[in-house]
């Protein structure tokens, strides 16, 4: 059953960066173009990072002939593998991230200062950091000097004014400049990106998705992160989105350890669809099995949840046929009552009357009853959910998602988070715009 509700996807007349940048990287298929400013709009540098200049009016600059959308491009792929890895720099230089520019330039230039490094390049610098786990920017720094055959790989020289490999100041103001509603936008992109390249395969990205949350340790002096005596541990929560037949990150939210996870499945769920996902199977774990999830993905979701139920779970009475047919007969003098409505119908108008509780009773009376009379069958569709935990797993042990975790405050570790997850959309990407569908999310095929 799904009821129609007002929630619909981002349209085509949205004028979001978001939206902008799904529809340029449709309408320009060629890909071409990256910012370089003419040799003469050099100015006197303000001395806090050293490349940077003032430009009298970006849009001045991006209507001459050098403003383009070109992006390095790698003569020849190799789609890296645990048994013939590839260098990270060859790998990222194969990678289009025009659809990300929009973003790019709102968050790195504005009509005062503009960027005299390229944008791409300095976003994949980012993606290069952690695909090989360079700590710090002082580390990126340091590797990219003592190896400027991979940094020019990566267009990181060759194309400024002083022809010189940014420093760890520059990397940093780059990640501070872009903020953490910059990086959400570029998630948001590069899943965008991912489903349109599956799209053109006839594949469809988050037909089946598992959604788990895992708790990341913080810093013992970070004055957001709070203390979680089930966890035994001080620090955040990742709420996450996980495709299980491509095994990617399709969404997330980020908040303190002690919040709870139920709340987060409608608006994970919500994610989804302003993107123009509707998972047709839905995989998570009790906890997330509420009366008020259990209503929303009745009542707005086209496929089927699978939650996993204790043994003694029992029906809720208040939700039986009769009940609900009983309260909706009660109702007869309310305006748009049908006396001779199907249960959708009752459903639908009983929770427009407000009665949450009853039509979520409904609702779990149907999963305890399927999970009663078909356990086997119910438990190892279940069972899919563990690549999420799996998933968990990779970005605290391969990733180092945790000891990397320097960042004090709610918001920089959710950019380092973010960060994190758009370096795995970010492979992924590449290896689909070179035909490669399968290993999509390996990481640890670098050297």
């Amino acid at each position: 059953m799904r009821i129609s509700t007002p929630r619909e996807p981002i349209t085509i007349e949205s004028n979001s960066t978001f939206r902008a940048s799904f529809e340029y990287s449709i309408n320009n298929p060629e890909r071409t173009g990256i910012p370089e400013p003419p040799p003469d709009s050099a100015g006197k540098l303000d001395g806090s990072y050293s490349d940077e200049i003032p430009v009298d009016d970006f849009d001045d600059l991006a209507s001459q002939s050098q403003f383009s959308f070109s992006t390095i491009v790698a003569s020849r792929f190799m789609n890296p593998t645990s048994e013939l890895p590839v260098k990270a720099s060859e790998f990222l230089a194969s990678l289009d991230l025009s659809a990300a520019m929009p973003v790019l330039y709102e968050k790195y230039a504005d009509n005062t200062w503009h960027f005299r490094r390229d944008p791409q390049a300095m976003l994949k610098a980012q993606i290069f950091r952690r695909l090989m786990g360079l700590r710090w920017h002082t580390d990126l720094e340091r590797y990219l000097q003592g190896h400027p055959e991979e940094a020019k790989t990566l267009g990181l020289n060759g194309t400024s004014l002083r022809n010189e490999i940014p420093n760890h100041c520059t990397f940093s103001h780059f990640e501070r400049r872009l903020a953490l509603d910059g990086m959400r936008e570029i998630f948001e992109i590069l899943v965008m990106q991912v489903r349109s390249e599956l799209d053109r395969r006839r594949m469809t990205l988050g037909a089946n998705v598992a959604i788990d949350s895992t708790p990341i340790a913080g810093k013992a002096n970070d004055p957001d992160a709070n203390f979680n005596a089930h966890y035994r541990k001080k620090g955040y929560k990742i709420h996450s989105v996980y495709d299980l037949d491509f095994q990617l990150p399709i969404a997330v939210e980020f908040t303190k350890i002690n919040d709870g996870d139920a709340p987060h499945l409608p608006r994970l769920l919500d994610k989804l669809h302003s993107l123009g996902m509707d998972p047709k199977g839905i995989f998570a774990d009790g906890a997330y099995a509420s009366y008020d999830n259990l209503t929303f993905i009745g009542t707005n979701c086209k496929g089927k949840a699978h939650f996993n139920f204790r043994s003694n779970a029992k029906e809720n009475k208040m939700g039986t046929v009769d009940a609900i047919t009983r309260l909706h007969r009660s109702q007869w003098k309310s305006e748009g009552y049908d006396s001779k409505a199907p249960i959708d119908n009752m459903l639908q108008f009983l929770l427009d009357k407000g009665y949450k509780q009853e039509v979520g009773a409904y609702y779990w009376n149907q999963y305890v009853k399927d999970w009663q009379d078909h356990r086997e069958s119910t438990k190892a569709k279940y069972n899919r959910r563990a690549a999420i935990e799996a998933f968990h797993g990779h970005l605290k042990q391969q990733m180092l998602l945790e000891k990397f975790m320097d960042a004090r405050g709610l918001e920089r570790a959710e950019r380092h988070i973010l960060m994190t997850y758009i370096t795995i959309l970010a492979v992924a990407l590449c290896r689909l715009q070179h035909g490669i569908t399968d290993g999509l999310s390996n990481v640890k095929c670098f050297n």
